[in-house]
């Protein structure tokens, strides 16, 4: 998926969080290239409301982070987040 570099934002839903990675989804567009996979943290976000005339598939994120923000995160929960280009700037806690 090719995101542009303007600044964007996007409720999404937290699916998934795995401390081992996701194999189908080694890094995805918002993900950094991380050299050890076995430290990895990640958690599968989806756009909510799904975003229209998209594959199922490009609806999901795969986001690597730290394990501060791995803890800050529950599943089932819904956030906005902010990114610019593979860049994710901020994200918040929202209904």
């Amino acid at each position: 998926m090719f995101l542009k570099k303007t600044r964007q934002t996007a409720r999404f839903l937290v699916v998934s969080k795995t401390p081992e990675g996701l194999a189908y989804a080694p890094n995805s567009a918002v993900a950094p290239i991380l050299p050890d996979l076995n430290k990895v943290f990640r958690i599968l976000l989806r756009f909510d409301p799904r975003r229209e005339n998209y594959h199922p598939d490009d609806n999901d994120l795969v986001l690597s982070c730290d394990p501060t923000l791995y803890d800050a995160l529950n599943e089932g929960s819904f956030i906005q987040g902010t990114w610019e280009g593979n860049r994710l700037l901020s994200f918040e806690p929202c209904q």
